[in-house]
């Protein structure tokens, strides 16, 4: 990619039965705020649900592909995007309402740059309300978006 164009990056908001976010620990940030969404850079020719997909299997080992308990509950359309100087990022939504996810064993199989270790060290299940105690700051309005969102469908 040309330096002077901007990367993009897709992936999913995981939410459990419970209305939890699922959300992966990046050992590479300062505590508290080490917790990420599950995204990445779109590679040259997929879409930006190609790329999301992608990079929820690799961070997490989801498939959402192969499991019709979860590829009939996400989104069509991106539902937040946010803009960082270098880049654009947009994210879906998977919504697990049969429990798919209830006894997964989540697997980071990404690893940074060369090196041997997972990009997410470990994942935790967040209640909305609570993200911005964990999110990367950069994610803070995903944080806001959603317990807007929520409040509206516990209304």
């Amino acid at each position: 990619m040309k330096e002077n164009m901007k990367i993009v990056s897709s992936g999913f908001v995981v939410r459990n039965q419970n209305g939890q976010v699922l959300l992966g620990r990046v050992d590479a940030h300062e505590p508290p705020y080490q917790y990420t969404v599950f995204k990445g850079q779109q590679e040259e020719g997929e879409t930006l649900m190609d790329t999301a997909i992608r990079e929820l299997k690799e961070e997490t080992g989801i498939d959402i592909a192969g499991d019709h308990r979860l590829n009939r509950y996400i989104s069509a359309n991106p539902i937040f995007d946010y803009r960082m100087r270098d880049k654009t990022v947009f994210l879906f939504s998977l919504e697990d309402v049969e429990g798919a996810l209830n006894d997964f064993e989540f697997k980071c199989e990404s690893m940074w740059g060369n090196s041997d270790q997972p990009e997410i060290h470990g994942y935790k299940w967040v209640a909305i309300e609570d993200l911005h105690k964990y999110l990367f700051p950069s994610q803070r309005g995903l944080a806001k978006f959603l317990q807007k969102t929520h409040s509206k469908e516990t209304v």
